[in-house]
């Protein structure tokens, strides 16, 4: 034992003793970091560098400011620091920078900025920023920076987060976090898009909707499948190709309805009407409505499929003959004025080319791709590519050709075309549209992705590895040198000016938005008759809302005060009137008793109307027992009886039992009760009837 214990004691402190008494060189390495030879048991650490400017995601013009220090534990500090442009040395310094250097040449593209900074050992310490060098990037608005997230979705009031492994809804201006979710997912997140209560999430081969406090699948799909092919998401509505079905989802209580067991899902309205086809039904594209139910929508004339619809049109659009060159396609738009053909528009010589087949329509406008004119097109030679736009009045415009357009991404409600050009540094257009609202088209600052419109204002991402996600609001007006000094909008007021209301304890509300800065809820004030009430803002529906409580009758007055990130202010005044409710009538009964006999068949009762005349009422009435029995001495009764403007009188007629027993004196009685808000009940509210037996 005591053997064992020896070796076991010399296998320990060996080498222990072998580190401590080896010297340490000036090549040793430990992780890439070089350590000089000092005395033994002090350890040299690395210089640690901080960079002030610029930023580790930003874009700027060609000249950018920089700004390093560099510190070390050794007394003698930094020896020296250097910059790198994408690899390209561009400065050198002692113990740190602070200048402006030029990177006219990277021009229209990102840069990787890389700055080291060396101790007197040899050992070095490296940060990069990431830089878009971009002289238009006057155009872009930082709207909100979120670190160590990925952006997924956005609106005009919320950004959909990946941040941490949590999915995050948060204030997309004050970025304050709305909801909450842990990402239990086991699968890349593909894409994923707002909802009223929470999102849809679509992994490679399945969709999940984040409702409230969890996640729930929806459907699972295939690789190269669309988003929209397999969900439409429009208001508070969800329309989801299901097993073959159309399933109509209302995103608020989370219910589904199926619309028809075997359909294509082709469109949705914002009311959620879900608009559908059915393969035995050749050219009839139905539409339903939750509570109402299914109906035609549209009959297509043969050949035609649908590309799009909304509140405003609907576009379809066919192929023609494949035996003819070059290949053609015919657009049809129908709206409530009728249907109008567009074209025929040539496409290619070959099938293949319908690839790209970019067609879109928003809210009457339609941006479609066809190639141009070509004198010599029978000899196979095709016109130059082109993007067109058609107004709701059916105006067309060139805006743009091969030149710079490569793919047509999305078009605004207001006619504004954004495309891009495809190579080693995709570019963003916006084009002019037919309202000549600028001229020509915008380039939209390099290191922008996934542009996408919401309502007329266009919001950009800019990211870099998972570090940081900004989102830029971009500037499409033909002037992007103006700030911004709009003030926001309070709209829907209510109660409105000048109404009248009857409660003593109304809601107040409006609308408040603003698409430039984004409102700032601190700044929202209501004031009723000058007091301050405790007001509400709900982000997702760009609402204020506050209750009122114990108001006189009289005229009152509402204030409105809100402002926006950039410091505009918004006031709105209104006044309304508080009323009790006169009532259009007093009804009663004419008479308070009535003998009737047996025998007679039915007994009336006349209800009188006093008080005034105008307008409709309504009240209810029914039998009650007393010594009579319903069934047998007289028939039940109950209904409501209903005032036209004028009328000052209606009946009632109680049916009576004609029996062969002889019987005492029998009582039923008729009550009125519950008239409507415009009415009164009498004094007179009973009347009694009483049975003589005739046996």
């Amino acid at each position: 034992m005591k053997g064992f214990y020896l070796r076991w004691l010399f296998a320990m402190i060996l080498p222990m003793l072998v580190l401590a008494l080896s010297p340490v060189g000036s090549n040793a390495q430990d992780g890439g970091i070089r350590i000089e030879k000092q005395t033994p048991g002090v350890v040299d650490a690395p210089p640690t560098i901080a960079i002030q400017k610029p930023e580790i995601l930003s874009i700027t013009t060609k000249d950018v400011d920089v700004k390093m220090t560099c510190m070390d534990d050794d007394p003698a500090g930094c020896k020296n620091v250097t910059l790198e442009a994408d690899g390209k040395q561009i400065l050198s310094s002692v113990d740190g920078l602070d200048t402006v250097i030029s990177l006219a040449e990277y021009e229209g593209r990102g840069v990787t900025l890389k700055f080291t900074g060396y101790d007197s050992a040899g050992q070095r310490t490296e940060a990069v920023r990431y830089v878009n060098v971009d002289s238009g990037n006057r155009r872009l608005s930082l709207v909100n920076s979120f670190p160590n997230a990925r952006s997924l979705d956005l609106d005009s009031a919320r950004v959909l987060l990946l941040h941490e492994n949590n999915f995050e809804i948060r204030d997309l201006h004050s970025g304050q976090v709305i909801a909450s979710i842990p990402n239990s997912l086991d699968a890349a997140i593909k894409e994923a898009y707002l909802t009223p209560k929470g999102a849809m999430i679509r992994t490679n081969a399945t969709i999940y909707e984040w409702r409230e406090d969890r996640l729930s699948f929806v459907l699972d799909t295939y690789a190269y499948a669309t988003f929209d092919s397999l969900i439409k998401i429009k208001g508070n509505y969800a329309l989801i190709k299901k097993n073959y079905c159309g399933v109509l989802r209302n995103l608020l209580t989370g219910a589904d309805t199926i619309i028809a067991p075997s359909c294509s899902i082709e469109g949705l309205l914002e009311d959620g009407t879900a608009i559908y086809s059915s393969g035995n039904e050749d050219g009839v594209f139905r539409q339903y409505k939750e509570g109402i139910g299914s109906s035609v929508f549209f009959v297509a004339p043969p050949g035609y499929v649908m590309i799009g619809t909304d509140e405003v049109s609907t576009l379809l659009m066919k192929f023609g003959s494949e035996d003819k060159f070059p290949l053609k396609y015919t657009l049809l738009l129908h709206t409530s004025s009728g249907n109008r053909e567009l074209g025929p528009f040539v496409i290619g010589y070959l099938p293949e080319h319908a690839y790209k087949l970019d067609i879109m329509q928003n809210n009457g406008w339609i941006a479609h791709f066809q190639f141009g004119h070509s004198e010599k097109e029978e000899e196979g030679i095709l016109g130059p590519l082109e993007l067109w736009v058609i107004s709701p009045d059916g105006t067309e415009q060139q805006v743009a050709d091969e030149d710079y357009y490569d793919r047509l991404e999305s078009i605004s409600e207001n006619g504004d075309v954004l495309f891009k050009t495809e190579g080693s540094y995709d570019t963003f257009y916006v084009s002019d549209n037919v309202a000549g609202q600028r001229d020509g088209f915008i380039r939209i600052p390099v290191g922008i992705t996934n542009p996408v419109w919401r309502g007329d204002q266009l919001y950009g991402i800019m990211s870099f590895d998972n570090q940081i996600t900004q989102v830029y609001r971009i500037n499409t007006d033909s002037n992007p040198e103006q700030p911004d000094t709009t003030a926001p909008v309070i709209s829907k007021v209510k109660p409105a000016d000048g109404v009248t209301i009857t409660t003593a304890t109304p809601t107040l509300s409006a609308k408040l938005t603003d698409k430039h800065s984004g409102i700032n809820a601190d700044s929202i004030r209501l004031k009723l008759d000058g007091e301050v009430l405790q007001a509400h803002y709900e982000i997702t529906t760009m609402t204020v809302t506050a209750s009122a409580y114990g108001l006189s009758n009289g005229i009152h007055h509402l204030e409105i005060i809100v402002a926006d990130r950039a410091g505009n202010t918004a006031l709105s005044t209104t006044s309304f009137q508080k009323k009790d409710l006169e009532p259009t009538g007093k009804l009663q009964f004419t008479t308070l008793a009535t003998m009737v006999d047996e025998r007679a068949g039915t007994v009336t009762a006349t209800v009188y109307r006093s008080g005034g005349s105008s307008g409709g009422l309504t009240v209810n009435y029914r039998t009650w027992n007393r010594s009579a029995s319903a069934g047998s001495d007289y028939i039940f009764s109950s209904g409501q009886l209903t005032f036209a403007n004028g009328e000052m009188k209606k009946s009632i007629q109680v049916k009576i039992v004609n029996d062969t027993y002889k019987e005492q004196l029998e009582v039923f009685y008729l009550s009125l009760y519950a008239p409507s808000e415009e009415g009164a009940l009498g004094a007179n509210t009973e009347t009694t009837f009483i049975i003589r037996d005739d046996d």
